[in-house]
């Protein structure tokens, strides 16, 4: 026998990052949209140009560099050699464009936006967050989209990658879907029985309502949905803790959401239910999942459930370093994006219990990009604690984390984002909700980029 014997396994593993499928291809690279052309197409849309403090002249001359970037001098292959326009049904020329003095007057000039339409707004300078935040949830309501585009970005000696993820978040906001997962059948990322949520709270200061926000994801087809639940907080110190009744309901909710929505037709209802939130899990919410659970146990359709908890990093969380990587690209100690070390208990308990840790390196150097790149110095990883009612989650966690880093539309380029977006989103909703009057409207992720 062991004198000291270790109470938990550590393991190493490199999840080797997915692919992303396009309309005419895969690809380990989200920049690859041009050449292989969007998932789902985006629809036709009115265009209307705002500028804040920048001329008409200067705002439709910026619109033609976004329209046409390598016609303007751009010569990133990220395009393709092609135009906006080609990748669009009908034309982007502008129905209107004007002018506003400050940005505390964006809200008034789109009073009159017809619904459906796309705001495209360059600014000169910082954007004040109340005016972004105020101008997103009046688009929200009146069922329009607003892209907010700094002039500083054409003024850049290339700013050809700046560029190419305006193009996909405009793709995205005119209902088009830039890319979704590449699930290999034979060892999926992500299950397709499988629903994500990701929660988040927000305050409704007039009427001091307390809302759940819920981000359910169906990865298959990037179905998605946001829904506001009002609901009766606890209080665990200065943290808001969801009650019993409160968690239950999300869950149900939710699990409706993916039976109805869900278009594979495989899968008959949900199997797995895996969620994300930036606080532990607390006695009173442990009550509600375990009840829910049970609840589906005694309908004879059985939930496998993980509750993630993506800890806030600061500098005290772990990093790797990766000893065989001193010679990549004099990168030094560079982790490979990929690398994930689990740490599990050495007995597996009964029922919803802790099944430990995973510190997962979701940014670092990356072989399968055009050219091998990474984040300089020693970038923080992904730190997931993890609670299941089986035994191999953090298997499952590890890869389903890996992909969500590459499924975000605002970061097309961006490799060095390291969290799962089911967080990003429902967060964000937090900060536009407070600006908005209806809590009733289920949002669509488009309407957040």
């Amino acid at each position: 026998m062991e004198k000291n014997p270790a109470l938990v396994d550590v393991k190493y593993d490199f999840i080797d990052p997915p692919m992303i499928k396009f309309r005419d291809g895969d690809a380990p690279e989200q920049d690859k949209m041009a050449n292989f052309g969007p998932y789902a197409p985006p629809k036709e849309t009115n265009v209307y140009l705002v500028g804040i403090n920048i001329s008409e002249e200067d705002v439709r001359k910026y619109w033609d560099t976004v329209r046409r970037p390598v016609e303007n001098g751009l010569k990133g292959y990220i395009f393709g050699g092609k135009t906006l326009d080609a990748l669009f049904p009908g034309s982007l020329d502008p129905v209107a464009s004007m002018k506003v003095s400050e940005d505390q007057d964006i809200i008034g000039a789109l009073k009159n936006i017809a619904k459906g339409s796309l705001v495209v707004i360059f600014h000169s300078g910082m954007v004040d967050q109340d005016v972004y935040y105020g101008a997103k949830s009046k688009a929200i309501e009146n069922g329009f989209r607003i892209q907010f585009i700094g002039k500083k970005h054409f003024e850049e000696s290339d700013p050809s990658y700046v560029i190419f993820g305006i193009w996909v978040q405009l793709i995205a906001k005119c209902d088009g879907t830039p890319w979704i997962l590449q699930n290999d059948p034979n060892k999926p990322f992500i299950s397709n029985d499988t629903l994500i949520i990701g929660l988040s709270f927000t305050r409704d200061l007039k009427n001091n309502v307390y809302y759940g926000i819920s981000h359910f994801l169906d990865v298959n087809n990037m179905n998605q949905e946001i829904v506001l639940t009002a609901i009766k907080p606890d209080f665990a110190g200065r943290s808001l803790v969801y009650s019993k009744d409160d968690i239950t309901k999300i869950l149900s909710n939710g699990l409706d959401w993916f039976n109805k929505n869900h278009s594979g037709a495989e899968v008959k209802y949900a199997g797995r239910i895996y969620l994300y939130k930036t606080t532990p899990l607390h006695p009173q919410e442990r009550a509600g999942i375990e009840s829910f659970i049970d609840g589906q146990n005694k309908k004879e359709q059985a939930i496998l459930f993980s509750h993630i908890h993506v800890k806030s990093l600061s500098f005290g969380t772990p990093r790797i370093y990766n000893l065989e990587n001193v010679g990549y690209a004099n990168f030094g100690y560079m982790v490979k994006k990929g690398e994930a070390i689990s740490i599990r208990p050495k007995t597996n308990a009964e029922g919803f219990a802790r099944r430990g840790a995973v510190i997962l390196a979701t940014t670092g150097f990356y072989e399968k990009y055009r050219k091998p790149r990474g984040t300089l110095g020693t970038p923080m990883p992904l730190f997931l604690e993890i609670e299941a009612n089986f035994p191999n989650a953090l298997d499952d966690v590890e890869r389903q984390a890996m992909a969500m880093t590459m499924l975000d539309w605002e970061h097309p380029v961006g490799l060095e984002y390291r969290n799962p977006f089911i967080i990003k989103y429902s967060r964000r909703m937090s900060k536009v909700s407070r600006h908005m009057q209806n809590f009733d409207k289920a949002i669509d992720i488009r309407d957040l980029l």
